[in-house]
């Protein structure tokens, strides 16, 4: 009875976090996922200064207000429960990188370019 149970509720477990994955937008996902990036520090392919550039990138455009803290807060934890437990080490990171880094490097891509053709953003729109 309670395998049965346990059967019919996984499955669904994991359909509700990917629908909040789902919910919470782009940018509010994205900058979750680089404020992961920046709490583990320098990775093989990003450092934490380019992380953390990500990170204000698209706080700034999920809102960058309390509410927007809020939600990125609650995905940055939900991601966090994909690494396993113990040091944040590139190996530990790699299957949340290769799941959100090239949907969120596209999206940045396109922001900064965005950016950089918009005169009155172009003095905050390069990377470090």
């Amino acid at each position: 009875m309670r395998l049965r149970f346990l059967l019919l509720v996984l499955p669904c477990s994991a359909l509700f976090t990917n629908l909040s994955y789902a919910a919470a937008g782009h940018y509010t996902l994205c900058s979750a996922y680089y404020g992961l990036l920046m709490a583990a520090g320098d990775q093989p392919s990003i450092s934490r200064e380019t992380s953390s550039f990500a990170y204000l990138t698209f706080f700034k455009l999920a809102g960058g207000d309390s509410k927007a803290e809020g939600e990125v807060a609650v995905i940055m934890a939900q991601i966090a429960k994909d690494i396993p437990k113990g040091e944040m080490t590139p190996r530990n990171i790699a299957p949340v990188r290769a799941r959100f880094d090239a949907p969120c490097q596209m999206i940045l891509l396109d922001e900064l370019s965005k950016m950089n053709k918009s005169p009155e953003k172009r003095d905050t729109a390069t990377p470090p």
